[in-house]
């Protein structure tokens, strides 16, 4: 599995088992301003008793109120659902930390080791899962595997930076018009809802992340490689 002591997400391992799925770059802004890139590659493997894995590694950079910070992540995940088995976080900045979240029969088994010491922690993870950790958009194109062809869907959001968890209702909102850069997109809007972390919000095509927001973070990402992707096919102007 890749980890996060990777130099670079484009830098995961590939086989002719793996399938790319999605790769590319994300710009960040918090209350509007432009604060980072996060770039990621996700690739699926076929399996024989579990019938798919997928993995996931990003990193990102950015700079918030004059401090640089860099985060490097990698995520296991496996099943339709699919459902998480190991992820890592490498926070690097003035919050150094290394998350390592691992899935042990029915618990979720996290440990955190920065600068003030070692902590463990376990939840216990009962049905569907998923790992929305703050401020990453490519994890949220397993929101989109969760729900797949359904309106809605229950699941567990796990959090690990803020080592929490939340009961969410994935919601589809059907077919959007959406405005980036002066261009219109015609996407599909799924909402991410639990009293724990507000309601979080992505616009996908098919299951291309191309926009995500956080209002109770006044967080946000736009996919900043739109011009590569078939998404670059234009829907009606909002306006018009």
């Amino acid at each position: 599995m890749p980890s996060p002591s990777s130099p670079r997400a484009s830098d995961v391992a590939a086989s002719s088992a793996l399938r790319l799925v999605d790769s590319g770059s994300f710009t960040h802004y918090l209350r509007g301003a432009r604060v980072g890139e996060e770039r990621f590659v996700i690739r699926e493997e076929r399996t024989g008793g579990e019938g798919t894995l997928l993995l996931a590694a990003a990193e990102v950079n950015r700079k918030i109120d004059g401090e640089t910070s860099r985060i490097r992540v990698a995520l296991e995940a496996i099943g339709t659902g699919p459902l998480p088995v190991r992820y890592e976080v490498a926070i690097h900045g003035s919050d150094a930390r290394t998350i390592v979240a691992v899935l042990v029969r029915d618990r979720l088994r996290l440990n955190v080791r920065s600068s003030v010491g070692h902590e463990m922690r376990q939840f216990l993870v009962r049905g569907s899962a998923i790992i929305l950790d703050r401020q990453l958009a490519h994890q949220y194109f397993f929101a989109s595997r969760v729900l797949g062809e359904e309106e809605t869907a229950e699941t567990t959001v796990f959090v690990p930076q803020n080592q929490n968890q939340a009961q969410a209702v994935i919601r589809d909102l059907g077919l959007e018009d959406v405005a980036i850069e002066g261009e219109s997109y015609r996407l599909r809007h799924l909402s991410i809802s639990a009293d724990e972390i507000g309601t979080q919000h992505a616009w996908l095509d098919g299951e291309t992340v191309v926009r995500v927001e956080v209002p109770r973070e006044e967080w946000s990402a736009v996919r900043s490689d739109l011009s590569t992707l078939s998404v670059e096919e234009k829907g009606e102007s909002p306006n018009e």
